[in-house]
């Protein structure tokens, strides 16, 4: 390599980190740009955060005046010198007095207007033989609550698999998948089963006999084996809720009235506690 290629070589090289330079500077610039915006963000939240600290302590003092004040004219109130005598009635005239608000029964309680449940309206229209809708006008009308409650259904949904063949290819349907292999019984069947006998501790004798009072004939066998299955599935749920209140810092405890099936036989023999 003679003289001027090197020369030639180096003025590359110096060319290439020149550029490798100025993209270090411009990076450096568009780091610098967006730590000034973070840094007028900061500065503008902890103004707002100021300015609801003095708002929550203006809040503050005003409630304690109010309260203060409330008090004050309670003790003026009890006080037997500040007691005011009771207002003279007005003279009799042509006012008429207004009548006083007629009381609720059953002690004043107000009904439970339930805004859980699934509303259905309907418009009674009157019955009465005499009456014709062309020729009376309405004037109003008001609101008649009944609840009502729908028995546990059951239903039987048979799916016609379709196969057809093309191009020397079978093509065939697919029915909804269930949770267990090889089994009739959807999600929302175990989940009803499993909620009977763990969340209301009923045994599985009583939860079979319930399915069957609302229609379906369930036997034991099948009911123990569901159960069983979904056991396995709840064990896992299980472990990670235990681990978690293991790892809290505050636990409470409570005695159970479910029978827990033991590893080790106790004292008197026996596997259930």
């Amino acid at each position: 390599m003679n003289k001027n290629e090197l020369i030639e070589f180096l003025q590359r090289q110096v060319g290439f980190l020149q550029g490798k330079l100025d993209e270090a500077l411009a990076s450096v610039n568009t780091l610098t740009l967006a730590n000034e915006k973070l840094a007028a963000t900061v500065d503008e939240l902890r103004k707002q955060i100021a300015s609801l600290e003095d708002v929550i302590k203006g809040k503050g003092e005003e409630l304690s005046k109010q309260k203060a004040a409330r008090q004050a004219m309670r003790r003026l109130q009890e006080s037997p010198s500040e007691r005011q005598s009771k207002p003279t009635p007005p003279p009799s005239g042509d006012f008429s007095e207004k009548k006083p608000e007629k009381k609720r029964t059953n002690n004043g309680a107000k009904r439970k207007t339930h805004p859980e449940c699934e509303v259905e309206t309907v418009v009674v229209e009157p019955d009465s033989p005499d009456f014709r809708p062309e020729a009376a006008t309405f004037i109003g009308e008001c609101d008649v609550v009944r609840y009502v409650m729908v028995p546990m259904r059951f239903r039987k949904i048979i799916y016609k698999v379709r196969k057809y063949v093309q191009d020397e290819k079978i093509y065939k349907g697919s029915a909804p998948a269930t949770p267990l292999l090889n089994s009739q019984y959807t999600s929302s069947f175990i989940a009803g089963l499993a909620e009977l006998r763990y969340l209301h501790c009923m045994p599985l004798e009583n939860a079979v006999g319930y399915f069957r009072s609302h229609g379906f004939d369930l036997d034991k066998g099948t009911a123990q084996k569901l159960v069983s299955k979904v056991k396995v599935q709840l064990e896992n749920l299980y472990k990670a809720l235990g681990k978690a209140i293991v790892e809290d810092n505050y636990i409470c405890g409570d005695e159970t009235y479910q029978k827990v099936r033991l590893q080790v036989a106790t004292p008197s023999g026996r596997k259930i506690k």
